[in-house]
């Protein structure tokens, strides 16, 4: 797609400090971008209010207002906001980007969450409230789309204050007038009525029911049906819908959806202490990343029971086309065999889709082959280790067991020309039981890890195997969410890529040096970085020696500055790209930026030469 006018406009304002790589989402009052802080080779978000809105003076100080409001708070789970600026008309603040989906995002996806994980997002953003309600601050908006669940440890974080309301402030809020979402709105917010704290935790209540139950305490037609049961009505019972909750998660949810305030808890802190410290835990590896690692234990397992007959139907019906010492085999019983043989080919093949299924689903939901290979190699609390005497007792259990099961069989098959064939058939299937559940149990005992650290499997998985089953997993999606530790030259590498092969074939032929001229950017910026971290090093072992200290700053200083040169070169080409894919002439920018990328390719040659 074509990138915004807003995204050109915001672009063109924060060039040189952030590259702006692409809208995340809007709302009534902004439309927020990704981008990265050059400076501090970090992601953030920014916030624009639209040029629009911008020339409305009520908009614009409400806008401001919201960024000022949030700046002032300084919390773990609160968004934190960088920067508010104002240039050429346009109105936009800097925050802290948060790698992950909104709480309303993760019901849509999964329906009713956890236990576990309802717990720790109501606690955290009890916390946050209580904080930002001692600094005199009612969010008045608190909402499952306002708390944002970051993807690496589930971190709850609220976000948009957009219509809070600061104690000392002149009311902006005409008296008898509804704000907030009206699926979330406390009863006095509802009626229109001042409100506090506890207003935002009849919110936070809200939210706490859709996670756990996956719908909506009140729900209508229409946002005045909604608002009129918020008024009236008592909300279902959480225990009705969801009857495995634990007593104080429940009992926490309907008290904070009293009717009223009195009868709510007094403050965040009265209620993130209310859910106590007996409910279950969050693990530290996320659910998608957990069961995707889950798969790819039991496939080892799985494998080695199936493979165990498929190899016992293949070395049986081989042998016995020479050999027969007891008799002819039941021609019926071989075909029987081969059968049981496809069986075990086809579920393996299932297995395998199952497995697939669950990297795939973790790809989609934003995390990638780290993620899944950090769990595969971690600590695994659900299998217990086998010394490397224990897999040698178990290969030699499967080898005994197998060779058992071979005589059985043969002997079934010979005997079977005097049986009945349901008989056959059964004893058949009896004894091919036998390889399946050995070789299921010396397969998980070979695959499990060793006291010293994960097995042969799991490094296996989360080696190259594993990359490129995660990139036929992921396919596009694998990077669904941007990788916030990749250095500033990659990062902007990656998007002038995408945006040139966005480029129809023709404008491409005419820009044909540009992928050259970016993979040499980046190949010069990095280089730099290996000089200074050299420089650096040798700084620190020079100390003393004055006149080679001198000399080694002096170049490390026009290092840095020939770095930040390569940058700006970098940069400047994306933007062209940017302009260009927007439909706008480029003009001679983008010969002489190349140019330049030329000329700063030779500098950097020669000075890493000298150097």
């Amino acid at each position: 797609m074509p990138p915004a006018s807003e995204l050109l406009a915001l672009q063109e304002a924060v060039a040189g400090r952030y590259a702006v790589e692409r809208e995340l989402g809007r709302g009534g009052m902004g439309v927020v971008f990704l981008a990265r802080d050059l400076a501090l080779d970090r992601l953030v978000a920014i916030k624009l209010l639209p040029p629009a809105l911008a020339a409305t003076a009520d908009r614009r100080a409400r806008f401001l207002r919201e960024a000022r409001t949030a700046a002032r708070l300084s919390h773990p789970n609160i968004v934190p906001i960088h920067s508010v600026e104002e240039s050429d008309g346009l109105v936009f603040f800097v925050m802290g980007y948060v790698a992950g989906e909104t709480l309303g995002e993760r019901v849509r996806r999964h329906g009713r969450l956890p236990a576990a994980e309802v717990t720790q997002v109501v606690r955290e953003v009890a916390w946050a409230l209580a904080y930002a309600h001692r600094q005199g601050v009612v969010h008045r908006d608190v909402k499952p789309e306002n708390i944002l669940l970051e993807r690496e440890g589930g971190r709850a974080m609220v976000t948009d204050f957009g219509i809070a309301q600061v104690s000392g402030d002149a009311a902006d809020t005409p008296a008898g007038q509804v704000v907030g979402t009206a699926r979330a709105v406390s009863p006095e917010q509802a009626a229109g009525e001042p409100v506090d704290g506890r207003s935002d935790l009849y919110s936070l209540g809200v939210a706490a029911f859709l996670a756990a139950t996956g719908q909506w305490p009140f729900d209508g037609d229409t946002a005045a049906a909604v608002l009129a049961k918020h008024l009236t009505q008592t909300p279902p019972s959480v225990l009705g819908i969801r009857p495995d909750l634990p007593a104080p998660l429940a009992h926490a949810i309907e008290r904070c959806l009293a009717k009223s305030p009195d009868d709510r808890f007094a403050s965040g802190e009265e209620l993130a202490a209310a859910l106590g410290s007996t409910l279950p835990v969050l693990a530290t590896t996320p659910a998608p990343v957990a069961r995707a690692a889950r798969e790819l234990h039991e496939l080892g397992t799985d494998l080695g029971g199936y493979g165990s007959v498929m190899l016992f139907v293949v070395v049986f019906n081989l042998v016995t086309q020479f050999y027969h010492p007891f008799g002819q085999v039941d021609v019926f019983l071989g075909l029987v065999n081969w059968g049981i043989g496809l069986a075990m080919v086809a579920l393996t093949g299932v297995r395998k889709v199952t497995a697939f299924r669950a990297i795939r689903d973790a790809i989609q939901r934003g995390y990638g082959f780290e993620d899944i290979r950090a769990a595969l190699l971690g600590p695994d609390e659900e299998r217990e280790p086998v010394s490397p005497a224990g897999k040698l007792a178990a290969a030699a259990g499967w080898l005994a067991a197998f060779a058992g099961s071979c005589v059985a069989w043969y002997w079934v098959s010979t005997a079977g020309n005097h049986w009945q064939s349901l008989v056959q058939i059964v004893a058949d299937l009896a004894v091919s039981f036998i390889p399946l559940s050995v070789g299921r149990w010396a397969a998980a005992r070979l695959t499990a890890p060793t006291e010293k650290g994960p097995s042969w499997w799991d490094r296996w998985w989360g080696g190259r195997v594993g990359r490129w089953m995660v990139r036929l997993a992921g396919g596009r999606e694998g990077r669904a969410l941007p990788a916030a530790n990749e250095p500033t030259e990659v990062a902007l590498g990656r998007a002038a890529d995408a945006l040139f092969a966005a480029l129809p074939a023709a404008e491409q032929r005419q820009l044909i040096a540009v992928p050259g001229i970016l993979r040499q950017l980046e190949g010069d910026v990095q280089a730099l970085r290996r000089q200074d971290a050299a420089l650096t090093k040798a700084l620190a072992e020079a100390a003393g020696r004055v006149d080679l200290v001198r000399d080694l700053e002096s170049a490390r200083k026009a290092g840095s500055a020939k770095l930040a040169t390569a940058l700006s070169a970098l940069e400047n080409l994306r933007i062209d790209l940017l302009r260009v894919s927007a439909g706008q002439a480029a003009g001679p920018g983008i010969t002489e930026h190349l140019e330049a990328a030329r000329r700063i390719g030779r500098e950097v040659d020669a000075r890493i030469e000298v150097e």
